[in-house]
């Protein structure tokens, strides 16, 4: 059955969870973190919901130090050379793989719907903003080849104008020549 979560603590201000931290960290009293928390935001939050979230705080961290102690022997194992590396890639999969559910069994529902919404929009979104990255690399690579196209012409441009220059330095070109130019080059 999925834990109750204890909206009134979890709906206070950055500044109000924090003091309901501390006053975990410093082992206040219930009635005096609550005290604390209306005091420091001017929030209200029961005794009761401190210590409700203290006790998941408490559970959630002895797991955290319980998995990295598990995790500490199978690793000192492996340096002892008691196992070999891949059992030890099993152990700690083992471990992940209880970690994880506990902490599916322990989670809310609804939070991880919604939690698995938004990744899928976060991943649908990375996926939009690639292919937006691909079809702006598509029209930079299209620019480029329009600029070396262009360039291209330019230079020709020059090659044929030096070709037909006369004596005097003027650009002589029949009406046909002229026609050829623009159609070939788009002008």
């Amino acid at each position: 059955m999925a834990r109750r979560t204890h909206f009134s603590v979890e709906k206070l201000s950055e500044k109000g969870r924090a003091s309901v931290l501390r006053g975990y960290a410093e082992k206040w009293t219930y009635q005096h973190c609550a005290d604390e928390v209306k005091r420091a935001t001017g929030e209200t939050v029961s005794k009761s919901a401190v210590a409700r979230y203290w006790a998941r705080w408490k559970s959630d961290l002895d797991n955290l130090q319980a998995s990295r102690e598990q995790a500490r022997v199978v690793l000192d194992a492996f340096r002892a050379g008691d196992t070999t590396a891949g059992e030890t890639l099993e152990a700690l999969a083992v471990q992940a793989m209880v970690e994880t559910r506990e902490m599916y069994k322990q989670a809310d529902p609804i939070k991880l719907s919604r939690e698995e919404r938004e990744r899928q929009k976060l991943r649908l979104k990375g996926e939009e903003l690639g292919l937006r990255r691909r079809e702006i690399d598509f029209t930079e690579r299209k620019f480029e080849a329009l600029q070396a196209k262009e360039d291209a012409a330019k230079e020709k441009m020059r090659e044929i104008v030096e070709q037909k220059r006369d004596a005097s330095g003027a650009v002589v070109l029949s009406e046909q020549q002229v026609k050829d130019i623009r159609g070939m080059y788009g002008l």
